[in-house]
């Protein structure tokens, strides 16, 4: 490919890409990437791809990671999708991607060059994993900003004033937080008493959790809103850990996945709006850097320690 751009960066660090045409800026931009951010985009390819044991860490650990995320298939189907792409689409693509192995040639991350692990170049199959993975990260980070904004809102008592800018709709900041194990506290509410519910660790406890959440719909006003936190029975920790999960213990009655959380919500009433996960692998596992990006991942991917629904009661007439 013969291209012209030149990338220069402010005192900021940041990079300023200037360029002949459209294939040269992308160029430019897979050179930028690759320079600041090859380890991140190396080893998520790597993540994404189910290749950790491959290249990383041989243990039965890892193993499950990589089962784990083959599962989820972020590299299916990807070459139809390049295939699909307009010319000047395709042009684009394998102009980043050439940019990007032009920065990897010069200088591979140290961390791979300690393991004797030189990248295969990267693809433009590489780059729709990587926009995958990025899309889920960016939109369950979001959703899970948002749900902590508006508690943190409510349990700092903004005003309803400012609550109503935010959140259009909302009557009236009434609300009540269950701590753990009073869930038999609900039976001496009054209907349609509170705006806002949040059960934190408590559902978990309760003999008939689908009970429960009906007296959570009972005590909601009509457009009301709840959260309900839980450990995650399908997260990766307790795909490693097994019978050894933390959260298996004699107090917790039952253990949920999000299906099946998700299920006893809308029995009860319920339309479940959001979820979230956080809590990622535990010290020891893996090697530093991935556990970094699994920490991460497992927050935002959906396969955290914790799992959070947010759920609201229909208004009236609806």
């Amino acid at each position: 490919m013969t291209t012209f751009s030149t990338i220069r960066r402010d005192r900021h660090g940041i990079p300023h890409i200037e360029a002949a045409d459209e294939p040269a800026l992308f160029f430019g931009q897979g050179r930028a990437h690759a320079t600041d951010r090859a380890m991140q985009m190396l080893l998520l390819r790597l993540v994404g791809q189910g290749r950790v044991s491959e290249v990383l860490d041989a243990s039965d650990d890892s193993l499950r990671v990589d089962r784990f995320f083959r599962r989820l298939n972020w590299s299916g189907n990807t070459r139809s999708l390049v295939e699909n792409l307009s010319s000047s689409e395709r042009a684009m693509l394998d102009a980043y991607c050439q940019g990007v192995n032009h920065a990897l040639s010069r200088c591979i991350p140290w961390e791979f060059r300690l393991l004797r692990h030189r990248p295969e170049p990267w693809r433009p199959e590489d780059t729709v994993l990587l926009l995958r993975m990025l899309g889920y990260l960016t939109l369950a980070a979001s959703q899970g900003e948002i749900e902590r904004l508006f508690l943190e809102m409510v349990q700092t008592g903004v005003t309803e004033e400012k609550l109503h800018e935010l959140f259009p709709g909302m009557r009236s900041c009434r609300a009540w937080d269950l701590p753990d194990g009073d869930a038999q506290l609900l039976a001496t509410v009054a209907d349609a008493s509170f705006d806002f519910v949040h059960s934190s660790h408590v559902i978990e406890h309760v003999p008939e959790p689908g009970a429960f959440l009906a007296e959570i719909h009972r005590i909601l006003k009509p457009g009301g809103w709840c959260v309900t936190v839980t450990p995650n029975r399908t997260s990766l920790q307790a795909a490693l850990f097994g019978s050894g999960w933390r959260s298996v213990i004699p107090d917790h009655m039952h253990l949920f996945s999000r299906p099946g959380l998700l299920r006893l919500v809308r029995d009860s009433g319920l339309a479940p709006l959001r979820t979230a996960t956080w809590g990622g692998i535990a010290l020891g596992l893996a090697p530093a850097p991935l556990k970094a990006a699994l920490d991460r991942a497992a927050k935002l991917l959906g396969f955290g320690d914790v799992l959070a629904v947010l759920a609201r009661k229909p208004p009236a007439g609806t």
